[in-house]
């Protein structure tokens, strides 16, 4: 379970893995991500994965992450720090809709 006192919680938008993955650098923020996930399971980091596997076209890592984290913390927790509406960007810019738009219905159906 996650510590809500570690510093990715405290400081989860600046966590080093998004800022990688906004320079497009998506594989490196993937072993960032992982590379927290090592250490402690956090629902930022978990999460934050499953995009940047989607993001980058490795959907069915994607769909292990985002059900992994579901199971982990469930729709509300994730919903709570904006995992649905991550997806419903990558669908508005148009990217993988398919699959984000799977993942979505799947845990956060309209």
């Amino acid at each position: 379970m996650e510590d809500p006192t570690t510093p990715c919680t405290l400081i989860a938008p600046l966590c080093i893995w998004i800022l990688v993955y906004l320079e497009g650098k998506v594989e490196e923020a993937i072993a960032q991500s992982q590379h927290a996930l090592e250490e402690q399971i956090d629902r930022y980091a978990l999460f934050n994965l499953g995009l940047f596997y989607l993001s980058s076209g490795q959907i069915d890592q994607a769909r292990k992450v985002y059900a992994e984290g579901i199971q982990h913390f469930g729709p509300t927790a994730a919903a709570e720090i904006g995992v649905a509406d991550h997806l419903k960007n990558l669908i508005a810019a148009g990217m993988h809709t398919g699959p984000a738009s799977e993942i979505l219905n799947k845990y956060w159906p309209p």
